[in-house]
């Protein structure tokens, strides 16, 4: 009989300490559980943030393709202003040159026309179509028309 109670006295402190370790067990797996739990929410707050990210990082892609789209247009437009600034350039030197032949024709009377001054009325009528032609209004004086006749080489008697 001590035999017996010796075996259910070792068998009861060996059900209560696996009692125990059990309670531990269980303890620690709460715990874990719960790591695991606040990980999860990590985890999704991470997916949120990269989502958010990626979000933000096509934004940028599409306002840094339109801002290449828009540098193409001004280039474009660019290009396109140099090729019409140099077409006009180019007409101009021509009706200079054609200016120049006339004031050294060896015809005296055309030599006498092309170096004769614009007349005031002739002069003036070029100055308003010019600037009604440009919606400009009649604002300016006489004096602008001279200076801008003298410009592209006419010149005219006192406006």
């Amino acid at each position: 009989m001590k035999m017996m109670t010796r075996a259910l006295i070792a068998a009861a402190a060996l059900a209560i300490g696996l009692g125990m370790a059990v309670v531990v067990l269980d303890s620690e797996l709460t715990a874990q559980n719960a790591v695991v739990d606040k990980q999860v929410i990590q985890l999704a707050n991470k997916k949120l943030e990269v989502d958010g990210l990626t979000s933000e990082v096509k934004n940028l892609n599409d306002q840094a393709q339109a801002a290449v789209n828009e540098q193409l247009l001004v280039a474009g437009l660019n290009t396109e202003h140099q090729q019409s600034e140099t077409q006009i350039n180019e007409q101009h030197q021509a009706v200079m040159i054609n200016s120049n032949e006339l004031k050294v024709s060896e015809h005296d009377p055309t030599r006498t026309w092309a170096n004769a001054a614009l007349p005031d009325a002739a002069g003036q009528l070029l100055y308003q179509s010019s600037r009604s032609a440009h919606g400009h209004g009649d604002k300016d004086s006489n004096s602008a028309a001279t200076v801008k006749l003298s410009a592209i080489g006419l010149r005219t008697a006192a406006l």
